[in-house]
């Protein structure tokens, strides 16, 4: 019999939200703990006012979830002109307001200066660690704290259209840029007041060409369990590493149990992560140096 039963892995991976604008990314987490009655996280939270792709680990899977956290990100973005707020959203409280508006010549002209490695400071409404605290704890109360600039990427960053009051975006950006953030300094460099309008992440890296069938409505409403597992994508279609490797069961207890196996005349390069399968079965993750195999993230434990 296999190490791994089928019911065992029916509850190991990732399920794919579409979130409407209207709920949590904790909420949907909550609701889908409560369904599966298994471990449940997401890989990446959506504000609030923000919908599109959430990808939530379920079971095992959630120990995998560094692997997917830095992943490029799409999102397509509105910016409404006319109106700073401080939390850079619709949601936030007006600071300033102003009659300009930018031309779409000087648009497309700013915006090629933001791809590329540029420095951003997370806004003040984030959950951004400041001295162990969310640093929207301190903005709620009205503190506001330094933030330090962030190095980034902007891979590529697009006008789709424009009104008179309002212009939609699409960016392209490395893990860990805030595109509120990226709205408040378009306006600043454009003269402009301005927030996001709205906000839709359309993809990740390693989600990119699957399908997000259930939405957030769905989830809340309407979803069994058999819903759930119908629709989870398994840890070895979405866990892609360069090296593949097969193991045999005296070889995976021993990496199971912390012990190192040596290996030889395998073209893997020290410090490389490998996927390790038990036959046809993904298993662990194993990290390979000085010709030794050592198990990193074990699926079964």
């Amino acid at each position: 019999m296999s190490l791994f039963s089928m019911q065992g892995q029916k509850m190991n991976g990732f399920l794919l939200v579409n979130k409407a604008s209207d709920c949590t990314s904790h909420d949907v987490v909550a609701k889908i703990r409560r369904i599966t009655k298994s471990k449940v996280g997401h890989l990446g939270t959506l504000d609030p006012f923000a919908s599109g792709l959430l990808p939530i680990a379920i079971g095992k899977a959630t120990k995998f979830a560094d692997y997917f956290l830095a992943q490029n990100k799409s999102y397509k973005f509105a910016i409404k002109w006319g109106k700073n707020t401080d939390t850079l959203d619709c949601k936030g409280l007006i600071t300033e307001e102003s009659v300009k508006r930018p031309k779409i010549a000087a648009i497309k002209e700013l915006l090629l200066k933001f791809k590329g490695d540029i420095m951003q400071v997370p806004p003040q409404f984030s959950a951004l660690k400041i001295k162990g605290k969310p640093a929207y704890k301190y903005a709620r109360t009205g503190k506001y704290v330094e933030i330090s600039p962030r190095k980034i990427k902007i891979y590529d960053l697009q006008l789709l259209a424009q009104t008179t009051n309002e212009a939609i975006f699409s960016v392209y950006c490395s893990k860990g840029t805030y595109v509120r953030a990226l709205a408040r300094d378009i306006c600043a460099q454009l003269g402009v007041c301005g927030h996001v309008s709205s906000l839709s992440r359309e993809y990740i890296d390693n989600f990119k060409g699957y399908k997000y069938k259930l939405t957030s409505d769905f989830i809340f409403n309407q979803a069994g369990l058999n819903d759930i597992t119908a629709n989870l994508i398994s840890l070895d279609q979405l866990i892609k590493l360069k090296y593949n490797y097969t193991i045999n069961e005296f070889n995976y207890r021993k990496l199971a149990n912390g012990v190192k196996i040596a290996t030889n005349n395998l073209p893997f390069k020290d410090d490389q992560d490998i996927k390790l399968k038990l036959g046809s079965e993904f298993c662990m993750i194993a990290n390979f140096a000085s010709n030794y195999l050592k198990s990193k993230k074990l699926l079964t434990n």
